[in-house]
């Protein structure tokens, strides 16, 4: 059973328990000693960094879905290697961030659809 969720005073900090693994507690205590922050305090900078973050990166890509479609966009030139190499590695990139652009669009377009029929 969930733990009862009771009023909390905005000015004191809440506790937050995240499992991570010895390798981002490393990366966390590393960063931490070089901010000159504790590690709680660090942790709470760099996640209140991700929301902004992703606001930035809305209101300058036109929105979040933006924003996931180039991320993925960026993956799949990311894993295609030395895809400028010869024609056909580019051609299979372009063909495999034009299929993402379609699915993406399918996905806008049936849940455009779904939000305007009537219950």
């Amino acid at each position: 059973m969930p733990r009862k969720v009771l009023p909390t005073d905005p000015e004191r900090r809440q506790q937050i328990n995240v499992p991570a693994t010895p390798e981002l507690r490393d990366k966390v205590i590393k960063a931490a000693s070089k901010s000159g922050r504790s590690i709680s305090r660090e942790i709470e900078v760099r996640l209140d960094n991700s929301f902004a973050r992703d606001e930035v990166i809305g209101l300058l890509l036109g929105g979040t879905a933006n924003g996931r479609l180039l991320e993925r966009i960026a993956t799949i030139i990311r894993d295609a290697g030395h895809w400028r190499e010869n024609d056909r590695s580019v051609e299979r990139v372009v063909e495999d961030i034009a299929e993402a652009i379609r699915k993406d669009a399918q996905s806008h377009s049936a849940t455009d659809e779904r939000m305007s029929s009537p219950d």
